[in-house]
């Protein structure tokens, strides 16, 4: 339409991402624009409207969600429910082929939980192939799998921010 571009699953992602920061979201029929009045007065039935998260992301996390992703790390049930209460992405907790696309260092990545659903972003700690070879190693085995020292996690909580709720059987 003239109003909008995307489909409407470019307008969810866009509504969690703005809901994890804090922000509501609106969505009106693109072919009646008249309603953006209504929706301004207050109507609530001309429109779908998403909540921004309980727990939303703030201050300096924001910057995490609205870098692009340049790939993904799928997580195993596990290590999704620890990051989703605030751990760090370790390298033990992948999926086996848990390293998704050709990231570098220091790029955005989206966290999947076990059913490929994004639950989280994250600014990792190594390019895609390192992690690659990552999968499955315990934080003691990083350095001998790299040759090298260097961080023991994937992803810091500190550069991690939640884009979705905890699930109900979780919170």
């Amino acid at each position: 339409s003239q109003w909008g571009t995307g489909g409407m699953g470019t307008k969810l992602v866009a509504a969690q991402l703005a809901g994890a920061a804090g922000i509501s979201t609106t969505i009106v029929h693109a072919q009646k624009p008249h309603l953006i009045a209504a929706v301004l007065a207050g109507a609530r039935d001309v429109c779908t409207t998403f909540l921004p998260l309980d727990k939303a992301v703030r201050d300096v996390k924001r910057w995490v969600i609205a870098l692009p992703p340049r790939g993904e790390l799928h997580l195993d049930a596990g290590a999704a429910r620890a990051v989703r209460r605030g751990a760090t992405v370790f390298a033990v907790g992948l999926k086996p082929d848990g390293v998704v696309g050709d990231f570098l260092e220091s790029e955005a990545v989206r966290l999947m939980d076990e059913d490929g659903v994004e639950f989280g972003r994250g600014v990792v700690n190594y390019n895609a192939q390192q992690a690659r070879n990552l999968i499955g190693c315990r934080s003691d085995e990083v350095a001998g799998v790299l040759g090298y020292d260097g961080p023991e996690e994937l992803v810091s909580r500190q550069n991690l921010a939640l884009t979705a709720p905890l699930p109900p059987k979780e919170a």
